[in-house]
């Protein structure tokens, strides 16, 4: 009698997962018939033969809540899957809603792989993470590393996530100066992606080059950069396709050149990843635009600041459209290079008022101390002396090199180079 009931079981399961492919298949054929010129829809008003997959995505997006109303376990997987795929563009606001929605579809039926809802979770924390904005991430990256853990045996999958969530966690850690237990974290995610395969081998990039990140901060040069050239090398060949983890790499390993003051190899490598991050991601993200400025800063680190200025203007349009939600990390970075430029031609009351406004929101944003906090600290200064109000620069530097000290160490170049300022003007 038992083996009756378990079989009707297993046949009625099988059936309703079939019924709910079947569903799924034809809602994205409907999409996917955008470019029809016979269609008429909101996505393609003008039924152009050439409709892109990016309209497709869009109208999925419309349609989802009202062409499968009802249908929620149906909705799900729609959104779950329009959410990772609008990650994957770097279109991060669009993904988010998807995500959001879809989290909420899981509150009205408890979806059979409890852990695709902690990944859901996991993505939502990294894009509130990667906004920059004051939301505190933490308790959901250490929720998740919990429960990747203790499922690691349950779904081969979970290995992947938790390389992921450690990471994740490992970052929310160092923005509250955490940096033992962030770099223990760093590394345990480094290993668990030694053994991954496959498309999920990409993983393994992540994690060296978040902990190259790290390294760099705490002025490890030569280990990061090791781990920043093995990350190119092996994305090279997986593929011979430009890939947004590649550009990572090359954006990173031209970031310690530039700190390093070996300009040429920083130009070439930041240049490197700014052209795949436009042909993979398109010129309007924030990984775009972040190579941008980095472009911004190396030419005003050469002298060059006409062009350093129009670079860095260019970035903020770019980041006011795509994180318009303030203060956002994004957005105080490129003004910190403003100010630097405006230092430089004349304008130094002007970087004064922008460097106290970037100075006021970074509280709002991570805790003290913290390299990025010094930084602030040490353009603020710059800004001050080059009004000649010298006692006020030497307390905000003094400040800030005791911020670098206290969050990136005595040695650090960074530290080393604020000392010597404030020591020229004391003299």
């Amino acid at each position: 009698m038992w083996q009756a009931k378990v079989a009707r079981i297993e046949r009625d399961r099988a059936r309703l997962e079939a019924e709910k492919a079947e569903k799924i298949n034809l809602f994205l054929q409907n999409v996917l018939n955008l470019s029809n010129p016979y269609l008429i829809s909101s996505a393609n008003p003008d039924s152009n033969l050439h409709a892109t997959v990016a309209q497709a995505l869009d109208e999925a997006a419309q349609k989802v809540e009202t062409h499968l109303a009802g249908q929620s376990e149906i909705q799900a997987e729609i959104h779950y899957t329009l959410g990772k795929t609008y990650m994957g563009q770097g279109q991060f606001e669009k993904a988010k809603i998807q995500l959001e929605k879809l989290l909420e579809k899981f509150s009205q039926f408890s979806p059979e792989d409890s852990s695709k809802k902690m990944q859901v979770k996991l993505m939502l924390g990294g894009l509130i993470d990667f906004e920059g904005t004051e939301t505190d991430t933490e308790p959901i990256f250490a929720e998740s590393v919990a429960y990747f853990r203790e499922n690691l045996d349950k779904n081969e999958e979970n290995k992947k996530w938790l390389t992921i969530a450690l990471s994740d966690l490992a970052s929310s850690l160092l923005k509250k100066g955490e940096i033992a237990e962030a770099e223990n974290l760093l590394r345990e995610s480094l290993q668990y992606s030694l053994s991954l395969e496959g498309q999920d081998s990409w993983m393994r990039i992540n994690s060296r080059g978040d902990l190259g990140d790290f390294l760099v901060e705490q002025g490890k040069m030569e280990e990061a950069i090791q781990l920043y050239k093995s990350n190119i090398e092996e994305g090279n060949k997986l593929t011979d396709k430009p890939r947004p983890e590649i550009a990572n790499s090359y954006y990173d390993l031209g970031r310690v050149y530039k700190r390093l003051e070996k300009y040429d190899d920083a130009q070439e490598n930041i240049q490197q990843a700014y052209s795949i991050y436009q042909k993979t991601l398109g010129e309007e993200t924030v990984q775009t635009a972040m190579a941008r400025k980095q472009i911004a800063e190396l030419y005003y680190f050469q002298g060059n600041y006409e062009k350093s200025r129009a670079e860095i203007d260019e970035v903020l349009k770019v980041i006011q459209k795509v994180v318009p939600e303030k203060p956002n990390l994004y957005t105080l970075y490129a003004e910190n290079v403003l100010a630097n430029i405006l230092t430089k031609t004349g304008e130094a009351e002007r970087a004064e008022k922008i460097m106290r406004e970037v100075m006021a929101d970074y509280p709002k944003l991570l805790e003290s101390p913290n390299a990025d906090i010094a930084t602030a600290k040490k353009s603020l200064g710059e800004a001050l002396i080059a009004q000649k109000k010298i006692a006020e620069a030497i307390q905000i530097l003094t400040e800030s090199e005791k911020e670098f000290v206290e969050s990136v160490g005595e040695d650090n170049p960074q530290t080393k180079k604020c000392r010597e300022l404030l020591a020229s003007i004391k003299s």
